[in-house]
């Protein structure tokens, strides 16, 4: 028998509607990457935080295209842009960075020395 993981809940998505539980932004190591069962052609990230704690970032086009396999137990920071406007319509504007080393463990990761500026509005 096959099984599927999904999303049980604590789904974060970058944007700027706080009232249907948006983020401005998030960071955490990258922990796995896999297809949404929901949204086909759309990836999924679980980034964890200090202690090990894991949230799940929704992917969008912008993300998809900028985070891969290779990405994987690396520092990440996602921000929410703005919107933007292409020929097939609006898209978010995300801003991805990451690290260059790898972190085996998410504490390890310096939390305490991050700039405020990297960290704020970040679920961990």
């Amino acid at each position: 028998m096959k099984l599927n993981q999904r999303n049980a809940g604590d789904l974060i998505v970058l944007g700027d509607d706080a009232k249907k539980g948006q983020r401005p932004s998030v960071a955490g190591v990258l922990r796995s990457i896999r297809e949404d069962t929901r949204y086909k052609g759309r990836q999924q990230y679980t980034l964890a935080g200090p202690g090990d704690e894991e949230v799940t970032l929704a992917g969008s086009a912008a993300i998809d295209a900028r985070l891969g396999e290779a990405d994987l137990n690396h520092f990440v920071v996602l921000r929410f842009l703005g919107w933007g406007n292409g020929t097939n319509g609006k898209f978010k504007q995300v801003d991805v960075q990451v690290s260059e080393e790898a972190y085996d463990d998410a504490d390890d990761v310096k939390w305490d020395e991050l700039d405020e500026d990297t960290i704020d509005g970040l679920p961990f």
